[in-house]
């Protein structure tokens, strides 16, 4: 697959809206959120009959911890949407994981210097999303991600390892809303449109286990 991510400043005290408990706590640091947008463009994905051919997702996931009696200080991101282009992998990951998915009208373009990601929604524009590509090596990008099913927390280890590029400075990463309402909810976060620093993934192949824990909403 083809990797792109980039982290986004918001004020902490407006993300609460996006999250589905106050267990889940957002990390800041001097009242401020890294926001993380990440799109992926897979070649082909699952296996036998849960398979699927070429098909992209654009994600916005908040870095959070959670506080309750059971698993005190476990961190990750909370996925608040995934949007994706074809309606198998959507299944998939709403059953098996709990992934907020929904079908989408999602394109990749790219410069020599750029890759954009297009996120439209029942026709409406919801995003575009840029980052400033790198000169790439191997490595492997780990992140625990919380999702929300059948009334509790999932807590997955997602593992992707590729050929990645960090881009750092003023215009690394960028974002324009559209009008879609889900644009609306991420403007209300006072989400910062430009970002410091980029990931850039080639080759990149991901390995999503089933949930490792539960844990109560």
């Amino acid at each position: 697959m083809i990797y792109m991510s980039a982290d986004f400043k918001s004020p902490a005290g407006r993300l609460g809206n996006l999250l589905p408990t106050p267990k889940l706590r957002p990390l800041e640091s001097n009242g401020q959120t890294n926001v993380r947008i990440f799109a992926f463009k897979y070649e082909e994905g699952g296996a036998g009959e849960h398979s699927w051919g070429a098909c992209n997702e654009w994600t916005l996931a908040i870095p959070v911890e959670y506080v309750g009696e059971e698993g005190t200080g476990l961190g990750g991101y909370y996925v608040v949407w995934m949007p994706v282009t074809h309606e198998t992998p959507m299944r998939d990951g709403i059953e098996n994981w709990g992934f907020n998915k929904f079908l989408a009208d999602i394109k990749f373009t790219e410069t020599r210097e750029t890759r954009t990601c297009e996120v439209a929604v029942d026709g409406q524009r919801l995003i575009s999303f840029t980052i400033r590509k790198a000169g790439t090596s191997e490595k492997q990008l780990d992140y625990h991600v919380y999702n929300e099913m059948d009334g509790m927390l999932t807590r997955t280890l997602a593992q992707f390892r590729g050929d990645f590029g960090i881009s750092t400075g003023d215009g690394s990463g960028s974002i324009v809303l559209g009008a879609h309402p889900l644009a609306r909810k991420i403007e209300s976060t006072g989400l910062e449109l430009t970002s410091r620093d980029a990931i850039y993934g080639v080759n990149v192949r991901l390995n999503l286990p089933a949930y490792d824990s539960t844990l109560p909403l």
